[in-house]
């Protein structure tokens, strides 16, 4: 791959290393195949051999009398091929190239375009050096806890916690069963402790496993990394940065622990042209914050909150006691 991709710094010569590790596995592998085959059957190399030699011809030809008379032998050939192959068992392909992704070819690119598989692969290199591949281990819907969640009406609200929690998580669960067409963004607010962040690693666990590229921000992260973009101090040049990065072009990016971050003037200018081009983009966000929507308007401009209400959907978490001091006391008492 000539391009060194740019979408995360750092890691565009261990995505290249990784294609080039992939080609070369199949490679082996393929050659293994035919190895195996041909000392089964000695005939499937010269006709192996045969069909190379005539389609290198057909390349060649300029008469097309004679190029369709190369067509006729090839496919007599491949018939001749394909009814030893599955007289011995093997599928039709067996002695095709091997890829991992039939659509580029393991190359990462179809054409000039980034493959699909380019940012999944791009997703295993930042899981592998983040937390987030500790975190989903045991933060995942298989050990979600309802019991965390109080059946009790807490004060200022309308049903209890175990209510609330249970109408969040269907909705999530649906939220991912539909994630390949929905537009949604969410927004998760609430008090500390209670299970905002253990829903956002749920649903990356669960994206990741489906083969979406998801990446897991803090709001401190994302403030580092968004400077490291504006590089000029200057608005266009930012764009220009920022379009092609895994930060842009991810299938989702969860933000966490919004409104922990340092505040000033810049930063909101950066923030609020990075969410709106996300929106533009229909590239879809989750936001967790220990705010409410009067703090998130305090503390933001009026921009970016309105961005935030407008085009995310709130989903509001409370509970009777942290539930880390819960599970603090589950642990002494056990």
């Amino acid at each position: 791959m000539k391009e060194i991709i740019q979408m995360i710094k750092g890691y565009g010569e261990k995505l290249n290393n990784l294609y080039q590790e992939i080609r070369s596995n199949n490679l082996k592998e393929h050659i293994k195949r035919l190895e195996n085959v041909y000392n089964i059957n000695p005939e499937l190399r010269t006709l192996n051999n045969n069909i190379k030699k005539l389609t290198f011809q057909l390349i060649k030809s300029n008469n097309n009398i004679t190029s369709n008379q190369l067509k006729i032998k090839i496919n007599e050939i491949r018939s001749r091929l394909k009814t030893i192959l599955n007289n011995l068992n093997f599928p039709d392909n067996y002695l095709d190239n091997i890829y991992n992704c039939n659509m580029c070819n393991d190359t990462g690119y179809i054409l000039n375009e980034k493959c699909s598989c380019l940012i999944t692969n791009l997703t295993k290199l930042y899981l592998n050096d983040s937390e987030l591949k500790l975190s989903i281990l045991k933060n995942n819907f298989e050990n979600f806890n309802f019991s965390f969640y109080s059946d009790n009406i807490t004060q200022n609200n309308k049903i209890s916690p175990s209510n609330n929690i249970k109408n969040i998580y269907t909705n999530i669960l649906n939220y991912i069963k539909t994630f390949k067409t929905n537009k949604l963004n969410l927004l998760f607010n609430g008090e500390c402790g209670s299970g905002k962040t253990f829903m956002t690693h749920c649903i990356a666990k669960d994206l990741l496993d489906k083969g979406y590229s998801v990446l897991y921000k803090t709001s401190e992260d994302l403030l580092i990394e968004l400077f490291h973009y504006y590089t000029n101090k200057n608005v266009n040049n930012f764009n220009e940065n920022i379009n092609d990065s895994f930060l842009m072009q991810c299938d989702l990016l969860i933000i966490d622990d919004l409104g922990t971050e340092n505040q000033n003037k810049l930063y909101n200018s950066i923030l609020f042209n990075f969410i709106n081009k996300k929106l533009m983009l229909d590239k879809r966000m989750i936001i967790s914050t220990n705010f409410t929507l009067r703090d998130l308007q305090q503390t933001y401009s009026d921009r970016i909150f309105s961005r935030i209400v407008g085009n995310f959907r709130v989903h509001n978490f409370f509970v009777h006691e942290d539930i880390r001091i819960q599970k603090q006391q589950i642990k002494r008492e056990g």
